[in-house]
C-alpha cells in the first residue's frame, strides 16, 4: 500500500503497570474535532451499511479496554444519531480489566470536564443534569453491555471477540509484540468475515499480523479481516 502508517515506538508494560499508569479521565469525543473521530464516521457511514447488507443476525460491536466508557457511549450516540438502531439489531459490548473503571462506566455519570469536546447540543440530547454532573440517557445506556475482561485471557476475551467490529484503540502501544500477536490471533479466530478492527493512530499492525488487511475507509485506517 502506497500510504504509510506512522508507527510509534513505546515502552512496553505488563497489564498491572498498564492499569497503574492509565488515568481514568473520561472525555466524550463525539465531535468533528475529536481524536480519531474519523473512525467513528467510517463505522457509521461505510462499515455499518456494508455489514447490514451481508448479515441478518444482530451486528456486534465490541469496545475493548474501554476505561470509563467514553468510547462505547460515543459509538452508541453516533449510531443513534444516524438512525441505525431503528434499522437493524445492534449489540454494543464494552470491557475493561479494571472493576473500578467498569463500575464508573455502568453508572454513566460524568463531570462537566468530560464534555470539553462534546457539543452542547449533543450533551443536552443524550444526558440529563444531576447535581453537578450529567447522567447518560437511559436509551443510550441500555444499548451497552458492560464486562470485566483481561485482553490476555482468551477465555474472557473469546466470547467478546465474536464480533463484527472491534475497537481496541491506544492499548497495543503498551504491550510487547508477543502479547499483541496473541491478542490478534484471538481476534482473527473469533471475528466474523468481514470483520473490522479499529486501533489507535500510533499503532501499526503491518509487521505483526497478516490476518488483517489495512484499508483506508472514509479517511480512517481500518484493519479488515476478509
Amino acid at each position: 500500500m502506497a500510504t504509510t502508517v506512522r508507527r510509534q515506538t513505546a515502552t512496553r508494560y505488563s497489564f498491572e503497570q498498564f492499569t497503574a499508569i492509565r488515568r481514568y479521565q473520561p472525555t466524550l469525543s463525539f465531535s468533528p474535532d475529536g481524536r480519531e473521530i474519523d473512525q467513528i464516521h467510517a463505522l457509521v457511514n461505510v462499515v455499518m451499511p456494508c455489514l447490514a447488507a451481508r448479515f441478518t443476525m444482530p451486528l456486534k460491536i465490541w469496545s475493548a479496554a474501554c476505561a470509563t466508557g467514553d468510547e462505547p457511549i460515543t459509538i452508541a450516540m453516533a449510531l443513534d444519531r444516524a438512525g441505525w438502531f431503528n434499522r437493524i439489531p445492534i449489540e454494543i459490548h464494552a470491557s475493561d480489566m479494571s472493576p473500578t473503571a467498569i463500575n464508573f462506566a455502568e453508572r454513566g455519570v460524568y463531570k462537566e470536564r468530560s464534555f470539553r469536546r462534546l457539543p452542547a447540543e449533543l450533551r443536552d440530547r443524550y444526558f440529563r443534569s444531576v447535581s453537578e454532573a450529567w447522567e447518560i440517557d437511559s436509551n443510550i445506556r441500555r444499548r451497552i453491555t458492560w464486562h470485566r475482561a483481561n485482553l490476555t485471557n482468551r477465555e474472557e476475551v473469546g466470547p467478546l471477540a465474536h464480533a463484527h467490529v472491534i475497537f481496541c484503540r491506544n492499548v497495543f502501544i503498551y504491550f510487547s509484540e508477543q502479547t499483541i500477536r496473541s491478542v490478534l490471533q484471538t481476534f482473527a479466530e473469533c471475528m466474523s468475515s468481514p470483520g473490522y478492527l479499529f486501533v489507535g493512530a500510533a499503532e501499526s499492525l503491518l509487521r505483526i499480523t497478516t490476518r488483517f488487511q489495512l484499508q483506508q475507509i472514509e479517511g480512517a485506517f481500518v484493519y479488515v479481516k476478509e
